[in-house]
């Protein structure tokens, strides 16, 4: 049991996590989230509708899918996790084989979903200080940002100065996670359906390869933190299928829906089990702060545990190589 701040960040997920739910059972269920401060300048009401209402054209808001796919954790922060948790770096060869190849990567989306990928290996390489990995990295990620008109969006001549500076730890992690999160910005204010799901394509491969990263390590772990921590990725995996439902007449958007099904109805056996408590109200440094009481417990039963990472790696690797 865990005592959480739940952040706006979290009140998107638990909505997704509502809606997917309503999504597979075909039934209305309550949903409730509550944020940690209450400083946002947008009405909460107007962003729950725009959620609720996605189903219709006029409601599918750029920001708000923006909002969604910012709210899952990116890069840099599932690469510290697994730093903090000692979890090994096993650099991934595959991906790093791929790069060679990224250049036969014609269409747009696939160069997207190999963007995200790369973006995820640069990033665990330089937290686990394997800077010739990362130089490997940045120099594809420099290719594909050429590809898609985005290189306003990847500085590589200041991130290729900043990887050779021992003193620049922190500032390249910086650099590269805004880097990240403008490419997906760009995406979205092209403004067609062919972009967006480029940005949800990106925004995925990040999530299989760091998926990957953790649940390769885990088999022989007992870590309980990171056993939870691969739990909650049904949540994060709700909010891409939510996301991609949108799309699902795209040819393009089909085999990836598939393969993700099969992922999802393996995390549907997770347990989730919520417990509601009263919220607290404090004041800290005159900002109001909601502080959740309620407690949230993801179990894993041992056939998961050994299944999920082998279906991960499946799955990693068929979109990695599925040209």
């Amino acid at each position: 049991m865990m005592l959480k701040r739940i952040t706006i960040r979290l009140i998107l997920l638990f909505t997704i996590s509502f809606l997917t739910s309503c999504e597979i059972n075909q039934q209305q269920k309550n949903s409730n989230a509550i944020s940690d401060t209450i400083t946002q300048s947008e009405p909460m009401s107007q962003m729950m509708c725009s959620l609720q209402d996605m189903s219709k054209e006029g409601c599918r808001s750029r920001k708000v899918f923006i909002d969604i796919l910012m709210s899952i954790p990116g890069p840099i922060e599932l690469a510290l996790f697994a730093k903090e948790q000692q979890v090994n770096y096993q650099p991934n060869l595959l991906n790093i084989a791929v790069a060679d190849l990224s250049v036969q990567a014609k269409k747009r989306y696939e160069q997207a979903w190999l963007l995200g990928a790369y973006f995820t290996g640069l990033t665990q390489a330089w937290v686990y200080q394997k800077p010739k990995v990362a130089q490997t990295y940045l120099k594809v990620i420099q290719q594909l940002t050429m590809k898609l008109g985005l290189t306003q969006d990847f500085n590589y001549s200041a991130l290729n100065f900043l990887s050779t500076n021992p003193h620049s730890s922190d500032g390249f992690l910086v650099k590269i996670t805004q880097a990240y999160h403008n490419i997906l910005q760009s995406f979205f204010d092209f403004g067609d359906a062919e972009f967006s799901t480029s940005a949800i394509f990106m925004s995925l491969g990040s999530f299989t390869e760091s998926l990957h990263f953790l649940a390769s390590n885990s088999h022989t772990s007992d870590n309980k933190i990171l056993w939870e921590r691969l739990g909650e990725q049904k949540q994060m995996l709700g909010a891409y299928l939510i996301l991609l439902y949108f799309y699902e007449d795209m040819p393009k958007v089909k085999p990836v829906l598939t393969a993700l099904d099969k992922l999802q109805a393996l995390l549907e056996q997770v347990k989730v089990e919520y417990q509601a408590h009263d919220s607290q109200i404090t004041i800290e440094d005159d900002i109001i702060v909601l502080i959740e009481q309620s407690t949230v417990k993801m179990t894993m039963n041992n056939y998961l545990k050994n299944k999920l990472p082998t279906l991960i790696k499946q799955l990693q690797a068929q979109q990695l190589l599925n040209r």
